[in-house]
């Protein structure tokens, strides 16, 4: 295993390709081949990153630095917004192809996860990064004991063949994909991949563009919440509730598109493709917290 730093620096390859197949396209199988490049490289970068940013960081600021991947998921979501409605799709691209670039000269500066460095029994190393990442004056040895008792009891956890051929565990398996599975199918990808043309397509009064950005806006400041009303109110109704909630947003907009491609006169109800998309947004917060399965014991 070549350690999550390297790992993260190699994802920037396929996301560069990815962004050149889209700039120079020619036809439709270059887009594509763009996009496959670009799904495999963010399946794997939305692993590998929340995975570093919790290896690296200080226990006592881990849980808030791991908010912080989803909270600049959404930022990266409204810039693209922003700055999709000034320029043209090539352009934005370009402008994109710099978030992996820059990922891939950042990481060189930083140390690689002092738990990688633990589990290949690098010790003195791991010392040295964890000097690097959380200052010289903490008290490094004991820390790399706090990492070596944890490396050593995931030593011990259940095989994979465990999470099936045990009841309870697979019982946790099955409704875990069930989430995941329903929230990929929840229209999520499809609203926020066509904001903008959902609104240019709904043909309101309101600006397209303004639109686009104002669900961008509420995404990241429905972020910064999230956690703190999933912990509070509990995830199984809040899974219900906005499970309701998304279902009636689709429906309404679903509504507005039949009435006006049905030839029916809309105006009166401009609003109501950003107010469904709005709250569409706002009700799949819920959704990214899917780790409530986990099983302590």
């Amino acid at each position: 295993m070549i350690g999550r730093k390297y790992i993260n620096m190699a994802l920037a390859l396929p996301f560069l390709i990815s962004w050149g197949f889209i700039i120079f396209a020619t036809n439709i199988g270059m887009i594509y081949a763009g996009r496959i490049f670009a799904g495999i490289a963010t399946g794997a970068v939305c692993v590998v990153a929340p995975m570093f940013i919790s290896e690296i960081g200080e226990t006592s600021i881990r849980g808030a630095l791991g908010s912080f991947f989803q909270l600049f998921l959404t930022m990266g979501i409204l810039l693209v917004y922003a700055a999709g409605s000034v320029v043209d799709w090539r352009t934005l691209s370009g402008i994109c192809a710099i978030a992996p670039a820059m990922l891939a000269v950042g990481m060189i500066f930083l140390p690689e996860s002092p738990v990688h460095l633990v589990k290949k029994e690098r010790r003195n190393d791991a010392i040295q990064a964890i000097k690097w990442l959380w200052g010289k004056q903490c008290n490094s040895r004991a820390a790399i004991q706090v990492i070596q008792n944890d490396v050593d009891a995931a030593a011990g956890k259940a095989s994979m063949r465990d999470l099936w051929t045990i009841p309870a565990n697979r019982a946790g398996l099955i409704i875990c994909l069930c989430l995941m599975l329903f929230q990929q199918i929840s229209g999520i990808n499809a609203v926020i991949f066509y904001t903008q043309p959902i609104f240019q397509s709904a043909g309101s009064s309101l600006d397209a563009s303004l639109c686009t950005i104002i669900v961008g806006v509420v995404q990241v400041f429905m972020t910064f919440g999230s956690t703190l009303l999933i912990d509070k109110a509990g995830r199984r109704i809040l899974l219900m509730q906005s499970s309701i909630v998304m279902g009636a947003c689709l429906t309404m907009l679903g509504i507005y598109f039949h009435l006006k491609d049905g030839g029916t006169d809309v105006t009166a109800i401009g609003w109501l493709p950003l107010v469904s998309l709005v709250l569409f947004i706002v009700s799949l917060l819920s959704w990214f917290r899917p780790n409530s399965m986990d099983d302590d014991g």
